[in-house]
C-alpha cells in the first residue's frame, strides 16, 4: 500500500536552483582567476601548461556530472539527472548512502560496483526526505550515515 502511495505522490527532489547556481559560479570565479593568476606568472613550459589543462578539464567534467534531481520510478529503480547526464540505478544496488556534515551540501551514494554518485541536496527537505525513506524501504541492507 505504501509503495502504491509513494508512486501517486510522484516524488521528485530537485537542489534548490539558487545553491547550484552558487556552486558553478564559484567554480567559474575559480577558474577564471586560475588563469589569470598562471598568466600573470606566466607558464614556463608545455608541460605545465598540459598538467593544468588537465586539472580544469577533469574538475569541470566532475562537476558538470553531480546530480541536481532524483526521482523513484516503478521497481525501485532511482533516477538522477545532472547536467552531463541521466543515471538509473537500482535502489538494491546502493550499499551506502552519506549526507553531508552540514544541512547543505551533498548526498553521497555509493553501489555494489564501488561507483560513487553526488547529489547537491539540502538535508531539511521533506521530498528528499521521503525519497530516502522509500529507498530504505527498498532496500533494506542499505547504511545510511549523517542522514
Amino acid at each position: 500500500m505504501s509503495q502504491n502511495l509513494f508512486q501517486k505522490e510522484n516524488q521528485v527532489y530537485i537542489a534548490p536552483k539558487i545553491y547550484v547556481a552558487i556552486f558553478y559560479t564559484a567554480l567559474i570565479i575559480w577558474t577564471v582567476l586560475s588563469i589569470a593568476l598562471l598568466n600573470m606568472k606566466g607558464l614556463v613550459n608545455s608541460v605545465q601548461f598540459f598538467i593544468i589543462g588537465f586539472i580544469f578539464i577533469f574538475t569541470w567534467y566532475f562537476s558538470i556530472g553531480i546530480f541536481y534531481q532524483i526521482e523513484i520510478k516503478e521497481g525501485g529503480i532511482i533516477e538522477l539527472k545532472s547536467i552531463r547526464r541521466i543515471l538509473k540505478v537500482d535502489a538494491k544496488n546502493l550499499v551506502l548512502i552519506e549526507g553531508p556534515h552540514f544541512p547543505l551540501g551533498f548526498l553521497r551514494l555509493k553501489t555494489e560496483q564501488d561507483n560513487k554518485i553526488y547529489l547537491f541536496c539540502t538535508l531539511k527537505n521533506k521530498v528528499l526526505q521521503k525519497i530516502l525513506m522509500e529507498i530504505g524501504r527498498l532496500n533494506p541492507e542499505i547504511k545510511f550515515r549523517n542522514v
